[in-house]
């Protein structure tokens, strides 16, 4: 943006209802002639007009030939212009949350001045309680001496060894079987639903979560050669779509199996595990028995914060356009987690009316507590880096499997991305607020 168009821009706020201004803005002529030049001689880099090479062309004759083109381009520069100067926030008192809408009654003119409004909402007024002030006990939780043999423990179930299967099935053996179902196959199923309803050579571990649900109780107790027969409950979100909140009868023959031997030497475990000594196994254990500790205990001690912090703030009113906004990302998150096959389209549409009132709730809670730990990171210069929302992005894709990219992009086309830096920014936040209960983050 260019100085000359800044200091040229003009504007005025006038309070349009809850948290929310319209912003009037007004270009002088000449800042719009100017940027009508700008915008033709750019325009002249490229026209095609005949008896002249790209580029060549009287200005005056790429503005009659392009004239349409050229007031779009120089009305986009002027308004970008007057956003960058607002959103600054160098020049406006107003603390901007969200930006609506931008209108104007007709383009830009030359010789006339040029002028538009942008909608937008602002923070309220909020007096957050004194989080210095609040006190906090520390939670209780498991020592670190019981997290470590808790977890000595399970590592030696992990790197168990097994033999032949002798006597009855129990917790933690694999089992080759063989297995049939009552459910009738569409034609052309994926081969994933097939293995789910049938199988002539499967193993299956008896452990969580079940490969198949109900089949640890039915064949616990079993043995080699036997036939078990069981009804298979799947839950509405099963991970194939055609069994979810079906009740499928199965048949397994155990044909063969192995018994896990859990590891009782850990100079074993420590070899399995790559650790040069037990003494060093015991140590990696332990940190990790205290890291996992410490963070239950702080995320423990920050929801109580939170909790006392909104507790304790006196009521504010919340802006509605952003309110809409939130409500309608946490009706959508319930269509999500209820809404599994077509028998729950009907269901969910005969409860829409609660469904919104609960995502409108959802919604009232959240934004109440992101403008309140805002205000609070506002006061404290606690800021969200680029830095910061790349290295969330990158574990994302680390935990997902997708692409940095892919995230990206979904996160723009479903108008999320901004969520990102609230969850940096109220964590950043919480974790600066219970530094003198928990010590800093870093340090731990």
């Amino acid at each position: 943006m260019s100085s000359v168009l800044n200091d040229a821009i003009t504007f005025e706020c006038k309070e349009n209802g809850t948290c929310a201004y319209k912003i009037s803005f007004r270009v002088p002529a000449a800042a719009v002639e100017a940027e009508l030049k700008t915008a033709a001689k750019e325009a002249g880099k490229y026209a095609r007009i005949p008896g002249f090479r790209p580029g060549k062309a009287p200005v005056s004759m790429v503005m009659n030939r392009y004239r349409d083109y050229i007031l779009e381009d120089a009305e986009r520069a002027i308004q970008r212009a007057a956003f960058e100067k607002i959103a600054s926030g160098k020049d406006i008192e107003l603390d901007i949350l969200a930006f609506g809408r931008m209108d104007a009654e007709k383009k830009p003119e030359a010789g006339q001045d040029y002028a538009f409004t942008l909608d937008v909402e602002t923070a309220p007024e909020i007096k957050p309680a004194d989080f210095k002030s609040i006190k906090i006990d520390t939670p209780e939780s498991d020592s670190v001496e019981k997290r470590t043999a808790d977890r000595l423990a399970y590592m030696r179930q992990l790197y168990a060894e097994y033999k032949p299967l002798d006597g009855k099935v129990v917790s933690g053996d694999m089992l080759k079987v063989s297995y049939e179902s009552d459910f009738a196959l569409p034609e052309n199923a994926s081969p994933a639903l097939t293995r789910a309803v049938k199988a002539d050579d499967a193993w299956l571990h008896i452990a969580e979560p079940e490969q198949i649900p109900g089949m640890n109780a039915a064949l616990t107790g079993g043995e080699k050669g036997g036939e078990y027969s069981f009804a298979a409950a799947f839950p509405a979100d099963w991970r194939q779509e055609e069994l979810r909140g079906k009740t499928v009868n199965f048949k397994v023959k155990i044909h063969d199996g192995q018994h896990r031997v859990e590891l009782t030497d850990d100079k074993v475990l420590a070899e399995k595990t790559g650790v040069e000594s037990v003494e060093k196994l015991m140590e990696n254990i332990r940190k990790t028995a205290e890291y996992e500790r410490e963070n239950e205990i702080r995320g423990k001690v920050k929801e109580e914060m939170l909790r006392l912090v909104l507790e304790k703030t006196p009521e504010f009113p919340l802006p509605q356009g952003m309110l809409g906004n939130a409500t309608q990302r946490e009706f959508s998150n319930l269509v999500n987690r209820l809404v599994r096959t077509e028998a729950d389209v009907e269901t969910f549409k005969k409860d829409q009316e609660k469904h919104l009132e609960e995502a409108k709730k959802a919604a009232e809670e959240y934004l109440r507590r992101f403008l309140v730990i805002r205000c609070i990171a506002k006061a404290n210069n606690i800021t969200v880096s680029e830095a910061e929302v790349d290295a969330q992005i990158r574990l994302m894709s680390a935990y997902t499997g997708r692409k940095e990219e892919e995230i990206r992009k979904t996160l723009g086309q479903s108008g999320r991305e901004s969520e990102i830096q609230e969850d940096i920014l109220m964590n950043k936040t919480l974790d600066f607020m219970v530094e003198g209960i928990c010590g800093k983050k870093e340090d731990r």
